[in-house]
């Protein structure tokens, strides 16, 4: 059975991006030059955030099935 998820991506998505804005603006300033990270995620946390929402309603038994 597959769902229409683009509603629910579009409020997860927008939550996260508020909390993200939210959380840098309680953030200390950086006092050392920060580290850059050498690879870039393939999913942004509204998607991961997603995946974890529908995952239970589904029939899969691993996150590998439900993906595909």
């Amino acid at each position: 059975m597959k769902k229409d998820i683009t509603e629910l991506f579009y409020w997860v998505d927008e939550f996260t991006d508020n909390i993200e804005k939210e959380m840098k603006s309680y953030q200390l300033p950086a006092t050392q030059k920060a580290r850059v990270p050498t690879r870039v995620p393939g999913l942004c946390v509204g998607e991961i955030m997603t995946i974890l929402l529908m995952f239970p309603d589904s029939p899969c038994r691993n996150f590998k099935y439900f993906y595909k």
